[in-house]
């Protein structure tokens, strides 16, 4: 009951201010990261997904590693990746976010390989040391580019395509991070990861405003 309260709160008065303020171009300081989000691109700050994330990065070596972000939005943990000497590529398809990763990756002055895809379709066959992955939460169509940060599709296609396609871009040590909440439809992300042969495990969980975020680790069981 009490969520269901806080959900309600944030869909009639956090979500309308946000979106007013996400129609402009918004400039954020995070650590010693200095980032800018264009209009119509997931912010960072209003959404916790992307710093849960960048905490857990937090704690891994990123040294030299090969770093694959999908869906890089804003490039803040492209960028963060870069600034830890990572060999990074990121991958969006909204062009608009592939623009925003590279113009944060010049102003944060690192190198970050960014360019537009949907998914892994126009990947070359590279292998990576790390995978992030923040995907879309809501099962309908996205109507515009900027909508495929929320909507992984009415029947999850996201979600199909990603598990049956993401083992072509990994090693056998790699490692797979990603992030959902409970908002999200948990138990039919879970079963479609399985299908494709892939197992999801939690490796913590956090409680945030209205919602509870949870960090996996994608295994490869087939």
């Amino acid at each position: 009951m009490f969520q269901a309260a806080l959900r309600l709160i944030l869909k009639l008065f956090y979500k309308p201010l946000v979106t007013r303020k996400l129609k402009k171009i918004c400039y954020w300081n995070y650590d010693d990261l200095q980032i800018t989000v264009l209009p119509g691109v997931f912010h960072p700050k209003y959404f916790y997904s992307s710093l849960y994330l960048l905490k857990h990065l937090k704690t891994q070596d990123l040294q030299q590693k090969t770093v694959l972000e999908v869906g890089s939005g804003s490039g803040l943990l492209s960028v963060y990746c870069a600034k830890q000497t990572a060999l990074v590529t990121a991958i969006d398809i909204n062009p608009v976010a592939i623009e925003n990763t590279i113009l944060n990756a010049k102003n944060n002055q690192v190198k970050v390989n960014a360019y537009l895809s949907d998914l892994f379709a126009e990947c070359k066959e590279e292998k990576y040391d790390i995978l992030l992955i923040n995907p879309p939460f809501f099962a309908a169509d996205p109507k515009e580019a900027s909508e495929y940060a929320w909507r992984c599709g009415k029947n999850f296609e996201y979600y199909h395509r990603l598990f049956l396609s993401y083992k072509n871009h990994i090693k056998e040590n790699s490692q797979v991070f990603m992030v959902l909440s409970d908002i999200a439809d948990l138990n039919t992300i879970e079963s479609i990861a399985k299908t494709h042969g892939s197992l999801l495990n939690i490796l913590h969980t956090k409680r945030t405003f209205g919602e509870k975020i949870y960090l996996y680790s994608v295994k490869r069981i087939s």
